[in-house]
């Protein structure tokens, strides 16, 4: 036999360890996954999963590429002259106005197809919010 031969006994060997090597990778891989994927909690340990995404989260996701600069006619995130005509049909017109959707560019559920009710009425809340803080401002000037 020479030197560098491997025999049927030596692959079987290193076989053995590449097979149970690549066991023990997976099932620490298996074992870790369910730790990244543990519902939130708050400090007295209860769950907040079905707790609704903030308002200003929604917006940042799904709104801030209209709304922040106008396009296709939507009213400009903070700037109350462009929102008057909405307000004057109330905070429910508006919320139904972005469930259906507001041609030409606003698609139903402003695009958020996973939002609750709830989370699309934190949306507008905080979208309304800024224009108290738009006046709030103009009154210090």
């Amino acid at each position: 036999m020479h030197r560098f031969q491997l025999t049927f006994h030596s692959y079987k060997g290193t076989a053995i360890r590449i097979c149970f090597k690549n066991f023990l990778i997976v099932a620490t891989i298996l074992l870790l996954l369910p730790s990244c994927s543990r519902a939130p909690t708050t400090t007295d340990g209860v769950s907040t999963v079905d707790e609704a995404r903030s308002g200003k989260a929604i917006y940042k996701k799904y709104c801030t590429n209209c709304h922040q600069g106008g396009l296709v006619g939507s009213p400009v995130f903070g700037k109350k002259k462009d929102w008057e005509d909405r307000l004057a049909k109330g905070r429910e017109a508006i919320i139904e106005n972005v469930r259906a959707g507001m041609p030409p560019g606003m698609p139903k559920l402003g695009s958020c197809t996973d939002c609750s009710d709830e989370e699309l009425e934190n949306a507008v809340d905080y979208m309304l919010a800024a224009l108290e803080d738009e006046e709030t401002e103009e009154q210090t000037e």
